[in-house]
């Protein structure tokens, strides 16, 4: 993963232990923890 790409546009949200995001390896969409919890 690049540095320069932050997901959910915050730098401190680049592990998946964010509260805001979850960064997904597999795609390269970062969805919500909303939208993680209902799929």
């Amino acid at each position: 993963m690049t540095t320069g790409q932050s997901p959910c546009r915050n730098r401190r949200a680049v592990t998946a232990s964010a509260p805001g995001c979850v960064v997904q390896a597999e795609t390269p969409q970062v969805q919500p923890v909303d939208s993680q919890q209902q799929a």
